[in-house]
């Protein structure tokens, strides 16, 4: 009877553990995503765990930012801060010009989608913390999609990536805003990237208002969206 007992108190302990741990994991992945939309001029800290080191795959443990490091030859061509190309003194915070290719295999300028707000989030199937958000950001293109270019953008050669494998996932998963793919890491270069999942809010003008380092919730998103049609 003692052994039963002990092993039912086990179980139980067992079962209690695994909730606990269940509960803490959404309160970090919360927080985690609370305070990263930063104003467009601001720098964030991110604390990452993956390398990106020319198209390895290793791949390391993650982090409660909710972010993975993206090393490459762009940073010794940029100044190593994630979403800005410059220290600009004046309020506006122009987007560097960058090609990338769409689904159709066809080239397209960044400069090609102003006229109205763009939003751009740099992605890969390959990065765990970009896959969570990626059913917040369908859900905004079906509401927002008339007044907002979406920009999905596969940043290909993180932790291996490749173009098959970010369609592959995009076709698997039945996702219909657009994809694009960074074939030339022109938008790696452009923005010094050092970390997936990475979000830009651009105004029509081509001036980037804010942005948010790491994994953003629905909330995230939505206040992002505000910025931009606020404007």
């Amino acid at each position: 009877m003692n052994s039963k007992k002990k092993l039912l108190i086990t179980a139980a302990a067992f079962i209690i553990v695994i909730i606990l741990a269940v509960i803490a994991y959404r309160v970090l992945a919360k927080r985690s995503a609370a305070d990263n939309l930063m104003p467009a001029g601001e720098s964030s800290e991110t604390s990452a765990q993956t390398d990106f080191p020319e198209g390895t795959s290793e791949n390391s443990s993650g982090n409660t930012q909710g972010s993975e490091t993206v090393e490459s030859d762009s940073e010794a061509s940029s100044s190593g801060e994630s979403g800005s190309s410059s220290d600009d003194s004046d309020s506006s915070n122009p987007v560097p010009e960058f090609s990338m290719t769409n689904a159709d295999g066809d080239s397209v300028s960044i400069s090609d989608l102003t006229g109205k707000p763009v939003i751009i989030n740099f992605w890969a199937s390959t990065c765990p913390y970009c896959l969570d958000e990626m059913p917040h950001f369908q859900d905004m293109y079906d509401a927002y999609s008339e007044d907002i270019n979406f920009v999905m953008l596969d940043i290909i050669g993180f932790n291996g990536e490749t173009e098959a494998d970010g369609r592959a996932y995009i076709e698997a998963q039945g996702y219909t805003f657009p994809v694009y793919y960074d074939t030339e890491s022109e938008a790696t270069y452009a923005f010094g990237l050092r970390s997936l999942p990475m979000t830009l809010f651009i105004d029509k003008d081509g001036n980037m208002i804010a942005y948010a380092n790491g994994r953003i919730d629905a909330d995230i998103l939505q206040q992002g969206i505000d910025m931009l049609l606020e404007n």
